[in-house]
């Protein structure tokens, strides 16, 4: 079984609040209808679950981009001419910051 380790989120900060390992995590449904994360095969033992809540930001490990660190983000060669033109039309930004006009 694989095990993979997620971070918990502070969802303020964006920096690490605590840690699992489980082998996957999925979006459940229980039977009232509530929306949960399921951390399945906690540490390996099988069946052995985690419920939390749906507003809980969980990333995978290796997903994860430290807040902290600092980074220069390098556009692949021959991608420049796309990248200014989703600069310049705001692709880049949240959807509550781009023009409606």
């Amino acid at each position: 079984m694989i095990v993979r380790e997620y971070y918990i989120l502070d969802p303020q900060t964006k920096r690490i609040r605590g840690t699992i390992n489980a082998n996957t995590k999925k979006m459940a449904f229980r039977p009232d209808g509530t929306t949960w994360w399921l951390m399945e095969h906690v540490d390996g033992i099988l069946d052995n679950n985690l419920w939390m809540d749906i507003e809980e930001e969980i990333v995978i490990a290796s997903c994860y981009l430290d807040p902290d660190k600092e980074i220069e983000f390098k556009i692949k060669e021959g991608c420049e001419e796309e990248f200014d033109f989703f600069m310049k039309n705001g692709y880049h930004k949240p959807l509550s910051e781009k023009s409606t006009a």
